[in-house]
């Protein structure tokens, strides 16, 4: 089992060292947590606050936000979960004909708790929740005591005491600043279900999708990798003796469609993308709605304007993932109806409303003036203005329709029947973040803050020459004297590519000295002539032998290994702290270039130029590439640089194996609605997987029922940065 140890201090700190091979075990129960989360304590939400009676009153220095709708949820709290609600106030209705109140001259909300009215019990926990929509402000754990004398055995940093019978009036503020925080929020959710998040779960589906695009390899089953990443023992193209590399050291399995089943333990792949962007989404609506129709003010009109913009623009981004991801989904947004049945749209009505979304943040940021904090980013990051949010908009455009084909036949152009407008693509491109039009090309980029709240799990594991490595049908195109494909030990020696980002596969002063090469089992340069992204082991097989030698691989990626995990961090710093880019400036190159080609009226000569900027170099930030011959605009140069330049930033290279008939025989192209999801709103419990399609059908649910679930999706990365070092050693430590 891999073991990974991180520490969640609130400062961020290292990953400790520690990936030795061990025996899968079961993780070890969290221990109880009980605790009090707003503005005051801990790491609750800005600009939320507790007040009395629960709590001492806080000093505020915000503007007070009225008019919201609100909930206040209580439930019976075991220390790692929430029980069903005992009771639920909304500014409607509530228990008693209680309801959440907006008092403006005590600049709160109120609800009044008559706990007589429950039947408490002494010995258990309650939690008190106030929910915005879908969204967590801030809770507090209750303990319930007989009389005021019990109230000094009270820790008050975690409880508040309530005596058994008497009424607690539950106050609290909200400021502008927690809308703020809410939206932050809500785009944090997105990009930790795409990158992995702090929790490092293994129902995180990116690294599986990677191993399934043989773009990185890894024989742990840590994600299910090993369960759905089997080789293929018979020809098949580009393999005339399949892919298992001749013999196995254990049985051949092949690749298998999903698991849609919730008896299965292999089904969690299936649902980490879908509850977390739905997440993501219910955040964004609830947010939209709070200032279309309450008239929210942020801090000042162009604060608003920004996060007006940026909100749709994580609506834009979770439906996109959904229609690239599945074969059906839910439309909703700010203005569904929460009492009116929704329907499951197929993916090409999922993707046309994310492409809507997409041309309503461009429109509003090319008109509006402003500048997104670095915050929106993993803080410190990164700051962008209202014309680089425009140019990530038209990237994300431009990657969801060119992504958006399960197969070559949809890939092709909607001229020759496919389902591609391969000029839209270019139009958008032309328009993305690796147009000079808009100032300096530039590559998005989040900021790592050691996995507490902001985590490219993605890169921890893909760059970790110790646990994963490129796949040796990268390695052959970047050498294909040196690196066979299937993998061959005996036909494996240091290579020699005349591409720089591998070259003779030693590890480059600049990413770390001989010691930290002989670590991870590199020879260090002598000569100038390493790898700028790829590093050739002599600890050829690091995989178990047991699981078959189609695992192994002796290159590995080091381009962002400063973000890896199990020491493999030649920089020095805490591992998992630093920028990251989510989408390079050469993906929307490469994504332009490809669009070029492919249309009606192909433009070879702009397509390769555009490709030479990583084939060639130096890229659109000047820094240096492959310097290999130039390319005159071929489909074949466009893969190789998809094939070597993409991985680790991101599942693309998943995305483009899929669209041009590349993936390895019996592997699924897209994820069916969750059964899991399904089963829960009483539908009919479809279990296909694969490509298959469900049978025609279009099931229905009220959005109440879908929000419902939403809510109580998995938010690892919202809960795991309140944990101690060893609740997170036992939930990490796992290789299986």
């Amino acid at each position: 089992m891999r073991r990974l140890t991180i520490a969640t201090s609130l400062a961020a700190v290292l990953f400790a060292l520690g990936c030795e091979d061990e025996p899968a075990t079961a993780p070890a129960a969290a221990r109880p947590q009980f605790e009090i989360s707003d503005a005051g304590h801990g790491m609750g939400t800005p600009g939320f606050y507790f007040l009395p009676p629960m709590l001492a009153a806080p000093t505020f220095t915000g503007t007070f936000v009225s008019g919201l709708t609100l909930e206040v949820e209580i439930c019976v709290w075991n220390g790692t979960a929430c029980g069903a609600p005992i009771a639920t106030f909304t500014t409607e209705t509530g228990p008693g004909s209680e309801t959440v109140r907006v008092d403006p001259e005590a600049e709160q909300y109120t609800v009044k708790w008559h706990t007589g009215q429950f039947g408490l019990d002494s010995a258990k926990t309650y939690r008190i929740r106030a929910l915005f929509g879908s969204t967590e402000l801030g809770h507090a754990d209750v303990a319930v005591i007989t009389s005021g004398r019990a109230r000094k055995s009270v820790n008050l940093v975690e409880f508040v005491p309530v005596i058994n019978g008497q009424t607690l009036s539950i106050n609290f503020r909200i400021e502008d600043r927690a809308i703020f925080a809410l939206a932050v929020r809500a785009m944090q959710a997105w990009y930790n279900t795409s990158q992995g998040g702090p929790s490092g779960a293994d129902a995180y589906s990116g690294l599986t999708l990677s191993v399934m695009a043989k773009s990185h390899v890894a024989a742990w089953n840590n994600y299910n990798i090993r369960f759905y990443s089997g080789c293929t023992d018979y020809a098949f193209p580009g393999y005339p003796a399949g892919s298992c590399g001749g013999s196995s050291e254990g049985a051949p399995y092949p690749r298998t469609e999903w698991q849609n089943d919730p008896a299965s333990a292999q089904r969690a792949q299936i649902e980490w993308f879908w509850y977390g962007y739905y997440g993501a989404l219910s955040s964004a609506n609830d947010l939209l709605r709070a200032i279309g129709t309450n008239g929210v003010v942020i801090t000042n009109p162009s604060t608003t304007n920004m996060v007006e913009t940026m909100v749709p623009l994580v609506q834009a981004l979770s439906l996109s993932d959904i229609a690239l991801n599945y074969d059906k989904g839910f439309i909703v947004d700010e203005n569904s109806d929460a009492n009116s049945a929704l329907t499951l749209f197929p993916r090409r009505q999922i993707r046309d409303a994310a492409l809507a979304k997409f041309n309503a943040v461009i429109t509003r940021a090319t008109a509006n003036p402003f500048t997104v904090p670095g915050s929106f980013f993993g803080g410190p990051g990164i700051t962008y203005d209202n014309v680089k949010i425009a140019q990530i908009a038209n990237t994300m455009a431009a990657r969801l329709l060119a992504y958006f084909p399960r197969d070559a036949a949809e890939n092709a152009d909607v001229s020759a029947g496919g389902q591609v407008d391969w000029a839209k693509v270019a139009s958008y491109a032309s328009k993305g973040i690796s147009s000079p039009t808009g100032g300096a090309p530039f590559d998005w980029v989040f900021h790592q803050d050691g996995c507490i709240a902001w985590c490219d799990f993605f890169k921890t594991w893909t760059n970790d020459m110790t646990t994963m490595r490129i796949h040796t049908r990268v390695a052959h195109l970047m050498d294909p004297a040196t690196q066979p494909d299937p993998w061959s030990l005996a036909a494996n020696s240091p290579p020699n590519s005349g591409d720089h980002r591998l070259g003779d596969g030693t590890l480059r002063p600049e990413r770390g000295g001989a010691a930290f090469a002989d670590f991870i089992g590199v020879n260090p340069d002598f000569t100038g002539n390493g790898g700028y992204d790829y590093a050739w082991s002599f600890r050829q097989e690091i995989q178990r032998r047991t699981r078959g030698l189609w695992h192994q691989s002796a290159i590995g990626q080091v381009r962002y290994d400063s973000l890896a995990t199990c020491g493999d961090n030649p920089q020095g710093s805490a591992a998992g702290v630093g920028d990251a880019p989510i989408v390079l400036a050469a993906e929307n190159d490469l994504i332009w270039a490809e669009a070029l080609m492919r249309q009606a009226a192909p433009d070879l000569a702009t397509a390769a130029t555009l490709v030479n900027y990583t084939r060639v170099g130096p890229d659109r930030l000047g820094r240096p590439r492959g310097g290999l011959p130039p390319s005159t605009g071929t489909l074949a140069d466009l893969q190789y640089e998809q094939d070597v330049e993409l991985p680790g930033s991101n599942i693309a290279p998943f995305f483009n194996q899929r669209r041009i008939d590349n993936l390895e025989p019996l592997t699924p192209h897209e994820m069916p609605v969750p059964a899991k999801q399904l089963n829960a709103l009483q539908l009919p419990l479809y279990t296909w997987g694969g490509a298959n399609n469900p049978p025609n059908s279009s099931p229905t649910a009220s959005a109440s029922a879908v929000a419902a679930i939403v809510q109580n999706a998995p938010r690892v990365w919202v809960e795991l940065h309140r944990q101690a070092r060893a609740e997170l050693n036992a939930i990490l430590s796992r290789r299986r």
